[in-house]
Formats: C-alpha cells, structure tokens, sequence
C-alpha cells in the first residue's frame, strides 16, 4: 500500500459519546488527495477502544494507537504524527494550518 499524501491525527480521550460522529465527518471528506486518519487514544477509561477496533476493520484508512496513562494532547498527537509515513500531518482543531514531518 503506497504511503498517504495528508495523515490526520485525532487525539482523544474518554470521548466514546462524540467518537462515531467525528469519525464519520473524516471519511465522509470528499479530497482528491489519499489520507488517512490515526485516531490516538491517550488513555480512555470509556467505551473508546472498543469503538475503534471495528470502525478501523470496516474503514481500512483509519487506524487506532494506545497512548497509555493519559500524558495530554501534544503528546498523542506527537505519537500519531511520528507513526505516519505521510509528508503532512495535521489534527481536525489545526485542519488549515498543514505541519510538513520529517
């Protein structure tokens, strides 16, 4: 599989009510640009994991880290970005300003 052009990373934590509705706003993006999205639990105590193994499986540009203990959102969005091989990263609160990795 050849590398995306933009990755975005969701940082999230203890956010199983809203997860669905934001997950579903990325894959209904109409781009021409191939992304995907890196969805970084940063140490969910809620439903969170077990919404996002299936929602990966049936979305296969989605995918899900474990950032354990909980350690803030620059932090997860540091991991996220750091798993990618996409030249650009960027989260949904920072969608107009683009951060070139590497």
């Amino acid at each position: 599989m050849r590398s995306a052009d933009v990755s975005v990373v969701v940082a999230t934590r203890n956010p199983a009510e809203y997860l669905v509705d934001c997950l579903e706003s990325l894959a209904n993006q109409e781009t021409r640009a191939s992304y995907e999205v890196v969805v970084v639990d940063n140490g969910s105590e809620d439903a969170t994991a077990e919404l996002l193994g299936p929602w990966c499986r049936e979305h296969p540009n989605f995918r899900a880290l474990r950032e354990e203990g909980g350690f803030g959102k620059s932090r997860a969005l540091n991991a996220g970005c750091r798993s990618t091989s996409a030249p650009y990263c960027s989260s949904p609160t920072t969608m107009l300003s683009w951060t070139r990795v590497g």
